[in-house]
């Protein structure tokens, strides 16, 4: 079974550096991620976010004198952990209270009783379509246009160029178009 070391990284060289780091730091990343959340899985979840930013950047961090090695290690824990929190805020925000909840102002109480049957079928609608889509596409959504984030934001947290960002977004929103119109409604 090939590790993601193989599959992420080009030679021997790095493999056998990140294979060492974490035996070395492992405990250290571990221990830091606990700092700010509780919970083994959520620590876990931001140790293996951090090992794919450092993965990233294995040619810089290889060239760090030991001495700055940990700091560095340190620094992108905490950021990981600080973009996992912020993550989970933004789930509980939009998710979990839903952004759904928001088409319930679209339903005043004046409108007449088949506007409201209307809208209520269209809420149904895209509930249906939002729980079909995958997290990515959700995430990437919500970040643009319930979160307002611009190209460069999202981006930048992807890890990719912004005129990725758009492709990615068009590309979400096509399949949720997709799913809405298999549910015979039009978006």
């Amino acid at each position: 079974m090939l590790s993601i070391f193989q599959l992420l990284l080009d030679t021997d060289e790095k493999q056998r550096f990140m294979e060492e780091l974490v035996e070395e730091y492992g405990a250290l990343m571990l221990a830091t991620a606990r700092r700010y959340v509780s919970g083994d899985s959520a620590a876990e979840d931001i140790v293996q976010d951090s090992m794919v930013k450092l993965m990233r950047h294995v040619d810089k961090i290889m060239s760090l004198p030991k001495c700055n090695l940990s700091a560095y290690i340190v620094v992108t824990v905490r950021n990981a952990a600080f973009n996992y929190l912020r993550d989970e805020a933004v789930r509980e925000k939009h998710v979990l209270a839903s952004p759904l909840d928001t088409l319930d102002e679209l339903a005043p109480e004046e409108n007449t009783v088949e506007e409201r049957l209307i809208l209520a079928d269209e809420k149904r609608q895209f509930r249906q379509v939002w729980s079909r889509l995958s997290e990515a596409d959700r995430m990437l959504l919500e970040r643009k246009y319930l979160l307002e984030e611009t190209d460069a934001e999202i981006a930048e947290e992807l890890g990719c160029k912004q005129d990725s960002v758009r492709m990615k977004l068009t590309r979400a929103k096509r399949r949720a178009a997709k799913l809405y119109d298999e549910g015979g409604n039009t978006l």
